[in-house]
């Protein structure tokens, strides 16, 4: 991954501000990423790269949790699952609205439940068989401090003893490197579709070049929660085209994301800090 002050130079060079979160939205960015469509990475390991000081970092804490539990609650409450890109887009707009830097990583979650549990591990993989309309495996936020904020695992449609095992919303500072495997990455249909077009296994090898190379810069890594362990591979770095006034692909309870934010102000409004 590169320096911050690699990645400032070559925005200055593009002429890209960077000085606000969001800065992805400017047209020179835009015109830098219609080029190459894997630019939106340059913007990830900005946020990756930068260092933050203690006052923006205890602000930081508070904001993301609140946000992302308020907005795991509406997820809860209406009911809808398989939001994750939508809700993780919908998010990171309205952190960008704090002032709140944040990036969303689309890409591989498995899940290891607790040994005493009983239940076998669950992979949400990114490479699927081309009859599967699912878009990716996964999709969370990095947002300093935490490493991984995730709203809508919960949402997956798991069964009643899975779930009690995944929190509504997760976030999580502490973390530690994985190694990624091709189990995590393709589902298992996909798997069986090369094994029988080549006759031969798919392996980590098998993956293209950008793929490898976005792995290389934003590695796997494993997190832990009340003993459910969660490894996340990240394998794209994604952002929302609209702002929270033109976002209409989430609508949760009648509200779409303008409205759930606003109403998520009117609720901090009414209560203490902290």
């Amino acid at each position: 991954m590169a320096t911050r002050e690699e990645i400032e130079e070559l925005f200055r060079e593009r002429g890209i501000n960077f000085a606000e979160p969001g800065f992805y939205d400017g047209a020179a960015f835009q015109r830098c990423e219609s080029q190459d469509p894997r630019f939106l990475e340059n913007y990830a390991e900005y946020v990756h790269a930068c260092s933050f000081d203690s006052e923006y970092l205890n602000r930081a804490r508070i904001v993301i949790r609140k946000l992302a539990v308020f907005l795991a609650a509406e997820l809860a409450s209406d009911g809808r699952t398989g939001a994750c890109t939508d809700a993780s887009g919908a998010l990171t707009r309205m952190l960008e609205r704090e002032g709140i830097w944040s990036c969303m990583v689309a890409g591989a979650a498995t899940v290891f439940f607790p040994p005493d549990s009983g239940l076998d591990r669950r992979y949400f993989s990114p490479l699927v068989h081309p009859n599967n309309p699912a878009k990716t495996g996964h999709m969370w936020l990095f947002a300093p401090p935490y490493k991984v904020v995730d709203i809508t695992l919960r949402m997956q449609g798991w069964d009643q003893p899975e779930a009690e095992h995944i929190p509504a919303a997760i976030l999580t500072e502490q973390w530690k490197p994985a190694q990624a495997d091709i189990d995590d990455l393709m589902e298992s249909e996909l798997a069986d579709l090369i094994y029988r077009n080549t006759r031969q296994e798919p392996t980590m090898a098998s993956l293209g070049p950008q793929l490898v190379l976005t792995m290389k810069k934003f590695p796997a890594f494993f997190t832990a929660i009340s003993g459910t362990q969660i490894k996340y591979v990240p394998t794209q770095i994604s952002a929302m085209d609209g702002t929270l006034e033109r976002m209409r692909n989430l609508q949760l309870n009648g509200r779409y994301p303008l409205e759930i934010y606003r109403r998520f102000l009117e609720q901090r409004a009414n209560r203490p800090e902290g």
